[in-house]
């Protein structure tokens, strides 16, 4: 039983990988402190990519890499309260629909997808350990997803994809407890519209 449980998982999570792979964007930049990398993720046809403010927040020279062809990105949003960067690059593309975050709950299944240590794109599962809310009395307080899968460098700004592979989040910040924060898409839905 246990062994059709896991085939089931991988089956999933592969559907979810081969789905959303090619609108999965590798990202380079350059910042005082040097070369950066990370992932970013294509949410519209026209180029519009979303990424983490600290993989393109304050960085220059900014290249993305879509499949086998490099690109200039224009930054079009730089928001550290928030974590996130939006950039575009000048070709049309593939993308990945927006899902709907509130609908996540503990234990949702999710699934990950980036550039781990500048390796090629990897898929990564887990699940939805809390949903934190963020400090009222901030003047920025947003709820944050807290997923159980294994961080690395490299994967700044991927999404987060529910099994139907719509974006749900993208990754902000790594823990300690190796736990993933992740800002809900209905938060970057929020953030492009207004």
């Amino acid at each position: 039983m246990a062994e059709e449980s896991f085939a089931a998982i991988a089956a999933d999570v592969q559907k979810v990988f081969e789905s959303a792979k090619g609108a999965v964007v590798r990202i380079e930049s350059e910042d005082q402190h040097g070369r950066l990398a990370g992932t970013g993720f294509v949410i519209d046809p026209a180029g519009i990519i979303y990424t983490a403010y600290s993989v393109a927040g304050e960085s220059s020279d900014i290249i993305v890499e879509l499949g086998v062809s490099r690109y200039p990105a224009e930054r079009l949003v730089a928001d550290s309260r928030s974590g996130v960067a939006i950039l575009k690059i000048h070709t049309e593309t593939p993308f990945l629909p927006l899902g709907d975050s509130d609908e996540l709950a503990i234990a949702s299944p999710v699934v990950t997808i980036g550039y781990p240590q500048g390796l090629p794109l990897t898929p990564n599962y887990g699940i939805v350990g809390g949903l934190d809310q963020g400090d009222p009395k901030q003047p920025f307080a947003t709820t944050l997803v807290r997923a159980n899968v294994p961080p690395q460098k490299g994967e700044g700004g991927a999404p987060l994809l529910n099994l139907k592979g719509e974006v749900i989040g993208n990754l902000d910040q790594q823990c300690r407890q190796q736990d993933r924060m992740l800002r809900p898409s209905d938060q970057s839905r929020r953030k492009d519209s207004g």
